[in-house]
């Protein structure tokens, strides 16, 4: 994970950045998703981001999956850009084909990358900080525990912490290590 996202005031300024005049242009935004399958259903799930997938004005489509660093958050995003250049011809409306049956879903392939091959993850960058948090916090948890019952067993006075406290502190880090979600579109 190397590189750094900018973004500027408008999400479009990437266009006139590198020199693409456009007639029409859109952008879709994803990060931190578990799988393609799980971006794609939250920009259908959108109606913003679905008018830019099926909106006949593009003709043409980048998209790009980067890892990097996002308002100082190692991340994943996943970018969409849509454009028609400036001065195209508009296509005229095609008649739409009778839907095909459903096709089996294609495995993920691994990703060629500047001459590396990059397998697809199995595991996000979120499941692996919430395993961690959960077992970091259940073994502090399980400490105070047996703290607890060693004081309680030889009657030891405390002249100062309260491992109870403790305990429901690391059981409410435990319970918002829980509840973080990931995936957001933007």
């Amino acid at each position: 994970m190397g590189s750094c996202f900018t973004f500027g005031p408008n999400a479009l300024d990437f266009f006139t950045d590198v020199g693409y005049k456009y007639q029409y242009a859109g952008e879709n935004l994803a990060r931190d998703f578990r799988d393609p399958d799980s971006v794609i259903r939250a920009w259908m799930n959108s109606p913003s981001h679905r008018e830019n997938v099926v909106n006949e004005k593009y003709q043409e489509i980048g998209v790009a999956v980067v890892d990097g660093t996002l308002q100082g958050v190692e991340t994943t995003l996943v970018v969409q850009l849509f454009g028609t250049p400036y001065g195209a011809v508009e296509s005229k409306p095609v008649e739409k084909a009778a839907p095909k049956p459903a096709e089996k879903p294609v495995a993920a392939q691994p990703v060629e990358t500047l001459g590396e091959k990059r397998q697809s993850v199995l595991t996000s960058p979120l499941d692996l900080t919430k395993a961690l948090i959960i077992f970091v916090v259940g073994i502090l948890i399980g400490a105070f525990a047996i703290d607890i019952l060693m004081v309680s067993h030889r009657d030891t006075p405390r002249i100062s912490s309260n491992s109870l406290a403790q305990m429901m502190f690391l059981l409410f880090v435990l319970v918002a290590g829980l509840l973080i979600k990931g995936g957001a579109i933007l």
